[in-house]
């Protein structure tokens, strides 16, 4: 494995990867080449970032190819943040030689917005409010997989305890292609459509003792099909 970095002006950088495994024999050998970079602007205002990979394994019959990349534009800096991003994953698409990866043959796109406010107000330090939503469709076949989305507000008192409500939902129902209900995989769990909502609190994390608490709810369209966490 090697892997070269370059940092520059404005938190930037750029990076190579490469992993490679050679076996003695006809055993199948594998090379993992792939890129990394954030760009910003002078001030950190906007930037861009994204990888790409190309694997490669080297069988007697064939050579195998597959391939990751993604890339996101961003705001990063003021009141108001956000990004969008698009993500691709091959079905063929396979580092697990040197490396690890669970289910390939995935494409998403996804997005979020945030509007934080620094300067303390009433008996609040800071606060901030958000939407992140995200579209994920199979790379091969191009089958629909989800849509969801979430919207969370976050606030910090003068006295440093955190308070979190979040609401989470899921207007349509999905497919889970990874979740096969036949042993010829031609059938798969429809996934209901959820909605979920929920509270979570922080005591102040500079005393020596701090505590947690997270309460949730999930309804489902699904008859019966319900969840809660405590």
């Amino acid at each position: 494995m090697i892997v070269f970095d370059q940092a520059f002006r404005g938190n930037s950088y750029i990076s190579l990867l490469n992993t490679n495994v050679w076996r003695e024999g006809s055993f199948t050998d594998a090379n993992v080449t792939g890129t990394e970079f954030q760009i910003n602007t002078r001030k950190v205002t906007y930037g861009v970032s994204g990888s790409g990979i190309l694997t490669q394994r080297f069988t007697p019959a064939e050579t195998e190819l597959g391939h990751r990349w993604n890339i996101r534009l961003q705001k990063l800096s003021g009141n108001f943040v956000g990004s969008i991003g698009y993500w691709e994953e091959s079905d063929t698409y396979n580092p697990n030689d040197m490396g690890f990866v669970l289910s390939p043959n995935d494409r998403n796109i996804s997005g979020n917005l945030r509007y934080r406010w620094f300067e303390p107000f009433g008996s609040f330090n800071r606060a901030s409010v958000g939407f992140n939503r995200r579209y994920n469709r199979l790379y091969n076949p191009g089958a629909f997989q989800q849509f969801d989305f979430e919207a969370w507000g976050f606030i910090l008192s003068k006295s440093y305890f955190g308070y979190n409500l979040w609401v989470f939902a899921q207007p349509v129902e999905g497919n889970d292609y990874f979740e096969p209900r036949t042993d010829d995989f031609s059938a798969y769990y429809a996934t209901p459509k959820r909605i979920f909502t929920g509270f979570n609190m922080s005591t102040d994390y500079n005393r020596r003792v701090a505590l947690d608490l997270h309460l949730s709810y999930g309804n489902f369209s699904e008859p019966g099909m319900y969840s809660y966490s405590v």
